[in-house]
């Protein structure tokens, strides 16, 4: 089994993916925590970024999705310090995140984890995140439902069999 990792916010998001090649053994290729990106400047630290584009091994493939760096915006990330991603973005158009291209093994199980939290901005309403694998015209994909805005972060696991040697994309 293998796992792939990161942190987005819904929801504030952290994702792992995890593969595991034997009966006990397991590798992490992917772990991603956000903290090492720049900021662009905004928020009262100056460590965050609206409308964030991506950076490094992801992209905003659609929607707007913002960097945030915790406690700016009135919003804590997972441990309550680091960066996460607000997938609503400042324009509410929420955001589409998708990560390198992976390539994965037939018959091989893998876990992508996704640490969610809810809005933390507006108490009237619910959220709901959709993560997974794309590859070509294909997906195979989780959705977690009705997530409070007052939500605390939570560990969040899909399993998925490569149904062939493929290259896909987490999101």
């Amino acid at each position: 089994m293998e796992r792939i990792s990161s942190c987005l916010k819904a929801a504030c998001v952290a994702a792992a993916l995890t593969v595991s090649v034997g009966a006990s053994a397991a590798t992490i290729p992917f772990n991603e925590s956000f903290d090492g990106y720049a900021g662009a400047g905004d928020g009262a630290s100056g460590q965050s970024d609206l409308s964030w584009a991506g950076s490094g091994a992801w992209t905003v493939a659609s929607g707007t999705a913002d960097l945030i760096a915790s406690g700016d915006y009135d919003i804590s990330c997972h441990n309550g310090s680091g960066k996460c991603i607000d997938l609503d973005g400042s324009t509410n158009n929420s955001g589409v995140l998708s990560a390198s291209t992976f390539s994965l093994v037939a018959g091989q199980t893998y876990l992508l984890s996704a640490w969610l939290s809810g809005n933390q901005r507006s108490t009237l309403s619910t959220d709901d995140v959709r993560f997974g694998f794309r590859w070509g015209t294909f997906e195979s994909s989780d959705t977690i439902s009705g997530i409070a805005s007052d939500d605390a972060f939570n560990l969040f696991t899909f399993s998925f069999v490569a149904p062939g040697n493929i290259s896909a994309r987490i999101f």
